[in-house]
């Protein structure tokens, strides 16, 4: 209630005293990430996405928002010409999808499009950190697995434009 009030101080606050009682609803964790992501406070999302799997490790929702904030905190690190510590924003959020990432055919319901959100951000993640092999095989994956997606086409021409081929630089 807090949060839709616009009173993120105070909806912290409650969060906060949530996560101090080991809540083990995931919906409260993700509505803090979702809060810290409206605000563009990407290390905070991280932070408390981070908190929240360590008590509810198979939460797939708040691992893709984390992947997401992570995708997203790199790209603001490049912005501002910190390259270092963009790639590692780029690397653990590729570790992660490594670790999480589940077959289409063990998805609960409703959770396909985290997987397919979870896919992009891979592929953009590979693309920035120029390993261009594995984002080509983690693109078809994503085509295969999500064929009606269609993001996957979008990104792909984008790559294409952006590199002048899905080949460049692919050994």
């Amino acid at each position: 209630m807090y949060r839709r009030m616009g009173r993120f101080a105070d909806a912290t606050t409650h969060f906060e005293a949530a996560c101090k009682l080991k809540s083990k609803n995931p919906e409260a964790y993700l509505h803090w990430i979702k809060m810290e992501i409206s605000e563009k406070e990407w290390s905070k999302a991280i932070n408390v996405a981070d908190r929240a799997l360590k008590l509810v490790p198979n939460a797939y929702e708040i691992v893709e928002r984390k992947v997401y904030a992570l995708r997203q905190a790199g790209f603001k690190l490049h912005r501002g010409l910190h390259s270092e510590k963009a790639v590692k924003m780029w690397i653990e959020a590729v570790e992660e999808i490594d670790r999480s990432m589940k077959s289409p055919e063990t998805l609960a319901s409703g959770a396909r499009q985290l997987n397919a959100s979870m896919y992009y951000t891979m592929v953009v993640c590979l693309d920035m950190l120029n390993r261009f092999g594995e984002r080509n095989r983690w693109l078809e994956r994503w085509e295969r697995e999500h064929p009606d997606d269609p993001t996957v086409a979008v990104e792909k021409e984008f790559l294409i434009k952006k590199r002048g081929s899905l080949l460049m630089g692919v050994r």
